[in-house]
């Protein structure tokens, strides 16, 4: 009888066990939240693996898991090229001093140079996001940012409004560098 009754017993805790074991976790409704309300919005969610740079400043085999979320950028007619961000995980003293990447992020993709008021605002937001953003990219018709989804939605409001700024911003700054070019090829 005591054996029918472990028997059962056992049965029982394996059934309720499987059925904790595969029922969302806090963190995971809490994220779930998080990304329903980033798609109302008409933000884009993907996981991405966002490439390691490593203490020489080169690309290492290792990535870093992060949710991109991904804001409308500008018009394809305005944009001249894009550019990414990564942390880098190298050490301020060895990080190449004429790298005009802020402090702690490595360029990847399309190093060039931005207006001040540009670096200005992207190094404030990555300076105070530096625990929790992996890697921000402007590219053709989105503004990127990957982020460890370590906030709550007052979190992504203030993404929404830096980014709301930056997309002012590079507006302004691509529409004076294609005004440049037409001048310079009207001489």
């Amino acid at each position: 009888m005591q054996v029918w009754m472990v028997g059962v017993g056992l049965a029982f805790l394996m059934i309720v066990g499987s059925i904790l074991w595969i029922m969302p976790s806090k963190r995971d409704r809490r994220i779930a939240k998080l990304r329903q309300a980033a798609i109302l919005r008409g933000i884009k969610v993907k996981l991405m693996k966002y490439p390691m740079i490593n203490l020489s400043g080169r690309v290492e085999e290792g990535v870093i898991d992060a949710a991109a979320y991904a804001f409308k950028g500008i018009d394809e007619e305005e944009i001249t090229a894009g550019w990414m961000l990564i942390k880098s995980y190298q050490s301020s003293a060895e990080q190449e001093s004429d790298s005009a990447a802020p402090e702690g992020w490595a360029w990847y993709i399309n190093q060039q140079a931005l207006s001040d008021d540009i670096m200005s605002h992207v190094e404030s937001f990555l300076r105070k996001h530096s625990e929790q953003v992996q890697a921000l990219s402007v590219m053709t018709g989105s503004i990127t940012i990957g982020w460890n989804e370590q906030g709550d939605i007052s979190e992504l409001d203030g993404f929404e409004l830096w980014v709301k700024e930056l997309r002012q911003l590079l507006t302004v700054y691509f529409k004076r560098l294609k005004d440049e070019r037409v001048e310079n090829i009207g001489e």
